[in-house]
């Protein structure tokens, strides 16, 4: 019997009191086990810095075999083995696709100013400086309404130029041909899990010379899988919007190849997860102009399946060799999710999906998927070539945003150090209170890909949410990024 054991997820928090949570998680909350992956890339980092060799550091070329409290752990070199395989899998799955429509659409605008009602005629070339396209763009442009981001971090929607300089026109005001909607719910199953999808315009996005968009994610929402871009114009003759595909750090002033980049000629569209990194350059001279359309996963009836695993085609993610890789995992083992997803999430998206469902058919084993807050922390002394790297991880499920929240209004004093006391009223998190006891040892996490799995709360490590959103939602639970992780554990005898 494979169980699967959810943690809370119908207690609902505004976004406000997630951030809350994060920041004194730390101080306050028992952590299940370490980050062996972030501890390794850190020491490699600080010992690159230094001109140093892995070799040099606390553990050596080989993972620890103990904690920094001396509490034996299990072994790892078989699971880093295995991660590092599941991340060339991750590697090949795309995250992105773009192209061009086959067909003309039609959009009218009917916000005063800048109405308009024309085709859009593909066109796979910028328009001149000085052309009737070109008028039509910079009418739409003085038209529209300044646009705002959201700060995630203070759960604000700013103005702020030098962030974000640039116009947009609502859906509200502005309609398309049905068949561009058909079009995109077509190119999107295509390329993407999940294939079942429905599609809403957004948003116009333009922007003027001058214009640009600070590297963001999009911010999140119940149900959103994906973004999809069209443009209706461009007279830059330049790339102005950059993805980066895997590194959140990988937008560089010299070009890279987890860069891609693409201009806004009519047609020519991009769609990728909404939590792949993107940003608009600073346009030199002329204008740009895309439609924005979220892409939504479409609602399921209870009946029609695990409300976390997508149904997938083994075929297109791999399903065998992801299988045939979990199989060889050790337990109790953890592993950060690829894909940024916000609390309460009820789907997993992608490669996430499948490696979730693998895990799911493990004998002797329960799965467990919760959000986690990871504390990175190194030490080094100047005059010694050791390196002290630790990256506790911590559970943050609505059980804990509960407490925290609680505790932040009416003050709270930890007393037993090997029981979490915030969760132990809680019995679907009473697994939590085991693993978390000395006693139990740690769980060991691990990750494909650092950069890739977490979302950077602050310049200390601290973990784990974005700072920029194309919007901010302060009383809405699912406007906030978090890491989630994946947690095996035998089962007790």
């Amino acid at each position: 019997m494979h169980r699967l054991e959810v943690p809370s997820i119908d207690r609902k928090h505004t976004a406000l009191q997630i951030k809350a949570a994060i920041e004194s998680i730390a101080d306050k909350v028992q952590p299940i086990g370490r980050c062996i992956t972030k501890e390794r890339a850190g020491r490699q980092d600080i010992n690159d810095d230094r001109g140093g060799s892995d070799e040099e550091s606390d553990s050596g070329s080989t993972p620890p075999t103990e904690n920094s409290s001396g509490i034996k752990a299990p072994p790892y070199t078989v699971n880093e083995a295995v991660v590092c395989d599941l991340a060339k899998l991750y590697k090949e799955v795309p995250v992105y696709a773009s192209g061009e429509l086959r067909e003309t659409f039609r959009l009218s605008v009917t916000r005063a100013g800048c109405k308009y009602d024309a085709d859009v005629r593909l066109k796979d070339s910028y328009f001149k400086p000085g052309s009737k396209e070109e008028d039509v763009l910079r009418m739409l442009f003085d038209g529209a309404a300044i646009s705002g981001f959201g700060d995630v971090r203070s759960q604000e929607t700013k103005v702020d130029a030098g962030v974000r300089n640039a116009r947009e026109i609502p859906a509200s005001e502005f309609t398309v041909s049905p068949s561009l909607i058909d079009a995109i719910s077509e190119i999107w199953s295509k390329h993407f899990e999940p294939r079942d999808v429905t599609v809403a315009p957004y948003k116009m996005h333009l922007y003027g010379q001058g214009g640009l968009f600070k590297a963001l994610r999009d911010t999140p929402e119940t149900g959103l899988v994906g973004t999809f871009l069209v443009g209706i114009g461009d007279s830059t003759n330049d790339l102005n919007l950059e993805l980066a595909l895997r590194d959140p750090e990988a937008f560089h002033s010299h070009w890279t190849a987890s860069q891609v980049a693409f201009s806004a000629n009519p047609g020519q569209w991009v769609a990728f997860y909404p939590d792949v990194p993107h940003r608009v350059l600073k346009l030199k001279s002329g204008y740009r102009a895309v439609i924005a359309f979220k892409v939504f996963r479409r609602a399921v009836s209870p009946e029609e399946g695990n409300a976390l695993v997508t149904a997938v085609e083994s075929e297109s993610l791999q399903m065998e060799r992801v299988i045939g890789l979990t199989n060889k995992l050790n337990a109790p083992f953890g592993l950060l999710l690829e894909r940024k997803y916000y609390m309460g999430i009820e789907k997993l998206t992608g490669l996430d999906a499948v490696v979730y469902k693998a895990l799911l058919a493990r004998d002797g084993c329960t799965v467990h998927l919760l959000p986690v807050v990871i504390r990175w922390s190194a030490e080094c002394e100047r005059e010694s070539t050791t390196i002290h790297c630790t990256a506790p991880v911590f559970p943050l499920t609505a059980a804990h945003v509960d407490a925290l929240t609680r505790e932040i209004a009416y003050g709270f004093h930890k007393t037993d150090p090997t029981v979490d006391p915030l969760v132990s009223d809680d019995e679907s998190l009473a697994w939590l209170k085991r693993v978390s006891r000395p006693k139990n040892g740690v769980v060991p996490f691990f990750a494909t890909d650092v950069a890739d799995t977490t979302v950077t709360w602050s310049h200390t490590e601290e973990s784990e949410v974005e700072f920029v959103g194309n919007e901010s939602r302060p009383w809405s639970q699912d406007s906030v990024y978090l890491s989630y992780a994946v947690v095996l554990l035998p089962n007790e005898k």
